[in-house]
């Protein structure tokens, strides 16, 4: 340890003490670490690698300080204000070979720290890293090797999702130049010892079988992207060593090395990995694969025949079935064609595959959300069941009625052994379910369900036989009631009963949310929230299936119910997305009708929200929450709006609470409700004014999942009373906020937004000194940055100002800035952008803007400038008669809600009940009308009234598209224009 600097000293001094076995001393480190690394700020990352590099440093210490360096790497390598460059380049050259040095357990630390690295770096800043790995791979020293490969396999597994690009691919040249031939010539050096052991010693044998696991996942990640030329050419020397590992035996005395009692031994891992690679190869390089095949189908075979159904062999099971589904999808489905192939296929595979196992069992007991998580959602992918199924699908795929036959004659067997004794064979009943689901499933699910299913299986017959009657059969096992209820929350498009089926069903679920397991709760829960979605396709538009006329006798038992199956729970469960987004979802179809219950409801949401406002654990189920707060106070206040006091105080002392506790997770939340309040009562409550100068405060500006909600509230105000704005003095403030947010590629668009509201509900003489600075500060950003959504923004911006302005107005305005920068202004943004507008809203405004431009410009009359007359006349004409976008806006019933994935629990989430009303600026006008009366005037005249610029009309019907002339005529028609 001479060697150590005097600090480096320090930081090993402090890292002894976090060893040591009094709390007291290990607080004193840690807290001493904690502030060197603060005061050493980027020399501290060198300490570490002093540390690790210095051979007097006790192997435990090293470890510590591997700890912290992966710790320090993880946090701020991509900081470029926390390690300069030059620091990077001294920590690269040095940490592979230090790494390669240590013992494992420093090894397997500091490998993680080189793939965050690397994840950063490699291979464009740090092309040295792979050449110095791979350099190894010639090496007799296994661990080493062993090191080596675990890195390289960690980098390179970003290519598994990677998508196909020239980036990509470049990337992959330049790695498979270094590594392809190195990687096979040892995957061959070390299958030679395997293949013939002799006098190996147990732990070389076992590292050698690790190293081939890491060539072969390194060959599958180099194989995910696209096919390499030399592993084309070299596939013989690949597959017939895979080959031989999916046959291997062990010699009787090292056999114990790859074996294990309790997990996969060292073989199964090998081969679920080979299976892995095969499955690339059917999926992505059938054809080069082909000769193959007929090889390891055999192989695979072979392998699942003689696999137990131990949890431990799951990986190698699923991974090996995936293949054969995989190949009977495929161009060599034929290899299934027999008759007695499909049938053993069935009762080997699919069948002892496709049963409830023990552990499952005990999951649905002992952890119901990780059971709901698994089978509800989908996490279940790598299970054999999952595997099973899908391979019932694949089977089906060419050979529908041949499987679909087989396995009817199965379902029937299994239903007649539940039906002998429920009580014990229950299972047979749950294997039955899952197969009528494998067979009926063709196409993908939807929020409405599925969208195509087998048309040879009966499942309206098979619900209404043997799913209905066991939901609430409290004599039926709880998993089977589970089953009965995914199955009809899996079919619900396909349930197309009359009125009476479907009340029943109703009265069934409501029942079953009653159930004493939680399982069978969630499950009927998300059953009828996803039925009300179901819409009637038959109808144009489609309307809901389930009114809130038929809703509303199952409405109170529906809400006392869930309310209840949500407080019966423990603490932690008692945050059940489903059941909240069930409350929710039938609020929103009762509409007004929520009425009755809204006193109830909104003391049951704000309690559950006052209880989670001290532990805020599941973001899903909040999000829920604050639809359901949101969707009952709209339905309140929409049907009397008299009521917004009782709101008011149902509302603010929570909102007050969370704000003033500083509830980060919140804010957002309470800001889009609030502004929902505001937009909603009949007047302004003093008391909101109060807020308001303590929102345009830069504190609450710093967190960005505050800004869209901010902007938004400040939107309210500025709506319900533009007078308390302009006597405040609050617009310099707000146009501060604007010029803020501007800049920011993430917050640019709520720039727009907070000018819109500005534009829309404020007086000219309280803004109007501001506007030339505002429109400057906007073209320096429209010349920095062209981003698709910031354009759109200023189009919609630009039309709102136009329409409420005039066109005159809006060129002189620029006419300050610069002379004549209005005509490129008009033709590279307005023109250029006006199509990315999507709302029927929007759309109607641009069209009546980029009409007045047209229209209302002499300076556009002009031979030099009549082209781009032409050119809004078109756009305006266009935005008017393209019916390939969405033309809808916000859907009247608001019933989409969006998903929330992300546990950032600060991050901004739209709530879609509490979206701010859209406001038609011209809803007094045709814009049809007023786009063909406008042009009339110009091109022909009206009314008497001779044409202003009969000049243009012949360049009009020379450059536009026809159908604008056209349309036109037509409209001048219609609309008796003469």
């Amino acid at each position: 340890m001479s060697t150590l600097s005097e600090q480096a000293v320090r930081l090993h001094q402090l890292l002894q003490l976090t060893l040591s076995s009094d709390p007291a001393s290990v607080a004193t480190g840690e807290k001493g670490i904690t502030a060197m690394e603060r005061e050493s700020g980027v020399g501290y990352s060198m300490l570490l690698v002093q540390l690790l590099n210095d051979p007097g440093v006790a192997p435990e210490i090293k470890l510590v300080a591997a700890i912290s360096f992966k710790n320090h790497i993880t946090k701020h390598w991509s900081d470029s204000g926390k390690i300069p460059d030059q620091l990077k380049t001294q920590i690269k050259s040095a940490i592979v070979t230090i790494m390669l040095a240590q013992p494992i357990k420093i090894q397997s630390q500091l490998s993680a720290a080189v793939t965050v690295i690397a994840n950063n770096d490699f291979p464009d800043q740090w092309q040295q890293m792979l050449p110095e790995l791979v350099s190894k791979f010639a090496s007799s020293d296994l661990i080493s090797i062993k090191a080596s490969l675990h890195t390289i396999s960690s980098i390179f597994k970003r290519y598994e999702i990677a998508m196909k690009s020239n980036e990509v691919l470049e990337e992959l040249l330049f790695i498979l130049k270094i590594i392809q031939e190195p990687l096979l010539a040892l995957y061959t050096r070390i299958s030679q010892i395997l293949f013939s052991p002799g006098a190996t010693s147990a732990e070389d044998f076992k590292n050698c079988f690790i190293i081939v696991r890491y060539t072969a996942k390194i060959f599958y990640f180099l194989n995910c992207v696209d096919l390499p030329e030399y592993f084309e050419d070299h596939m013989s020397d690949w597959f017939n060593g895979f080959h031989q590992y999916l046959c291997y035996n062990a010699p009787a005395h090292l056999a114990s090395v790859l074996q294990s009692d309790t997990s996969a031994g060292l073989l199964l891992k090998l081969q679920a990995q080979i299976c892995h690679c095969l499955n690339v190869y059917i999926e992505k390089y059938e054809e080069e694969f082909t000769p193959f095949l007929p090889t390891f189908m055999q192989d695979v075979w072979t392998l699942l025949m003689k696999t137990d159904d131990a949890q431990y062999n799951d990986p190698l099971v699923t991974s090996a079935i995936k293949f054969l589904t995989t190949t009977a999808c495929s161009t060599h489905h034929t290899l299934f064609a027999k008759q007695e192939i499909i049938q053993s296929v069935c009762a080997n595979i699919v069948r002892p595959n496709i049963k409830l196992r023990e552990s499952d069992e005990e999951l649905f007991e002992d952890d119901p959300r990780e059971f709901i998580r698994m089978d509800m959602e989908g996490s279940d992918t790598n299970t054999r069941r999952r595997a099973a199924l899908e391979l019932v699908k694949g089977l089906r795929r060419n050979f529908e009625r041949e499987v679909t036959a087989i396995f009817e004659r199965d379902i029937a067997s299994l239903l007649q052994e539940y039906g002998t004794n429920p009580k014990a064979n229950w299972k047979s009943k749950d294997v039955a379910i899952y197969l009528i689901a494998a067979l009926a499933v063709k196409g993908g699910a939807t929020a409405h369900g599925l969208s195509r299913t087998n048309e040879l299986v009966p499942i309206l017959e098979f619900y209404k036989s043997q799913v209905l009657p066991d939901i609430c059969n409290k004599n039926a096992h709880a998993i089977i009631r589970a089953d009965c209820i995914k199955f009809i929350y899996m079919f619900r498009a396909q349930l197309v009963m009359d009125t009476t089926d479907y009340q029943n069903l109703f009265t069934t679920l409501t029942a079953a949310l009653q159930d004493s397991n939680i399982v069978v709760k969630t499950y009927a829960a998300a059953a009828v929230e996803r039925f009300l979605i179901l819409r009637d396709v038959s109808t144009i538009p489609p309307t809901l299936r389930f009114t809130k006329e038929f809703l509303q006798p199952f409405a109170a038992s529906l809400l006392v119910n869930l309310s209840q199956a949500q407080q019966q729970q423990n603490e932690t469960a008692r945050e059940n997305e489903y059941l909240m987004q069930a409350i929710m979802r039938i609020l929103a179809v009762l509409k007004e009708g929520a009425l009755p219950y809204a006193d109830n409801m909104f003391k049951y949401l704000l309690g559950t929200l006052s209880n989670v406002c001290q532990n805020i654990r599941n973001p899903l189920f909040n999000h829920y929450l604050w639809e359901a707060i949101a969707v009952l106070m709209r339905n309140v206040l929409t049907a009397q709006p008299s009521l917004v006091a009782n709101v008011e105080n149902h509302l603010l002392p929570i909102i007050q609470q969370i704000l003033s506790k500083d509830i980060t997770e919140f804010a957002p939340y309470a800001f889009q409700v609030l502004s929902l309040l505001i937009e909603m009562s009949p007047s302004l409550n003093p008391t909101f004014l109060a807020i308001l100068p303590s929102l345009l405060t830069g504190q609450l500006w710093q967190r960005s999942g505050n800004i869209p909600a901010l902007v938004r509230l400040l939107s309210a105000f500025m709506r319900k009373s533009p007078k308390a704005i302009a006597d405040g003095r609050h617009i310099e403030p707000i146009l501060g906020i604007f010029q803020t947010l501007l800049p920011s590629g993430a917050t640019d668009v709520e720039a727009f937004n907070l000018l819109e509201a500005v534009i829309s509900y404020l007086e000219p003489e309280v803004f109007g000194t501001y506007m030339r600075q505002v429109f400057t500060l906007v073209f320096q950003r429209l010349a920095s940055c062209k981003t698709y959504k910031i354009n759109k923004a200023f189009v919609g911006f630009l039309s709102l100002y136009i329409f409420k302005y005039g066109a005159q107005s809006f060129v002189s305005l620029i006419e300050q800035i610069q002379p004549s920068l209005y005509l490129q202004v008009i033709q590279a943004l307005f023109v250029g952008n006006a199509q990315k507008l999507k709302t029927k809203n929007e759309r109607k405004l641009c069209v009546i803007a980029a009409t007045k431009l047209a229209c209302d410009l002499p300076a556009l009359h002009t031979q030099q400038n009549a082209a781009l007359f032409v050119s809004l006349v078109s756009t305006a004409h266009a935005l008017l008669v393209d019916t390939h976008v969405d033309l809808s806006g916000e859907q009247e019933d608001n019933m989409g809600v969006h998903e929330i994935t992300s546990g950032a629990s600060t991050s901004f989430h739209r709530l879609a009940f509490a979206s701010k009303f859209e406001v038609d600026h011209c809803r007094e006008i045709d814009d049809e009308k007023f786009w063909a009366e406008s042009v009339a005037r110009v091109i022909r005249g009206i009314g008497g009234a001779p044409a202003t610029a009969p000049h243009l009309a012949p360049l009009l019907t020379q450059q536009a598209p026809p159908i604008v002339t056209q349309n036109l005529v037509a409209f001048i028609s219609r609309f008796n224009l003469i």
